[in-house]
């Protein structure tokens, strides 16, 4: 089983890559459409979607710098911008209506962010399982007594 230390480092890698690869497609999508594209709808807007990648690229940059520097809450911003990325890639596919490699890409990063950041926090280890109580003491005459 991969140590600690492994598992922080692949959700350090996975942060750079969300990163790197958010702030690249965001600007190829916000240079390939220009900001004159209206949509009826605000998740299928082009504009949107790529700003919105971009805040996430650079969200996840300083969640990997925070992790770097051994922030204590970097794996709490790692875990929240794992869950919003989910969240927001699911309502893009929603309002586009079709799956894109790039929805594909971010969801799978980001549910890989979300499982690194639990084994890192020791998911892996299990629980513990609790110890048993002590058993009770048998029933004798004079607690039968309270019965009258």
């Amino acid at each position: 089983m991969p140590s600690h230390r492994a598992w922080w480092f692949a959700l350090l890698v996975v942060q750079i890559v969300i990163a790197l690869a958010g702030l690249a497609i965001g600007i190829g999508i916000l240079l390939g459409t220009g900001f004159a594209t209206p949509s009826p709808d605000f998740f299928a807007d082009r504009d949107v979607r790529g700003v919105a990648i971009m805040v996430f690229g650079a969200f996840s940059a300083l969640t990997a710098f925070c992790l770097m520097r051994g922030h204590r809450l970097a794996l709490a911003w790692s875990a929240l911008g794992s869950i919003l990325l989910i969240g927001w890639t699911h309502r893009v596919t929603v309002a586009v209506g079709q799956h894109s490699p790039v929805g594909v890409f971010f969801m799978a990063l980001a549910v890989l962010q979300l499982v690194f950041v639990l084994l890192v926090l020791g998911i892996d280890r299990g629980v513990p399982a609790p110890a048993r109580p002590a058993p009770l003491p048998e029933a004798g005459p004079e607690q039968d007594d309270l019965d009258h």
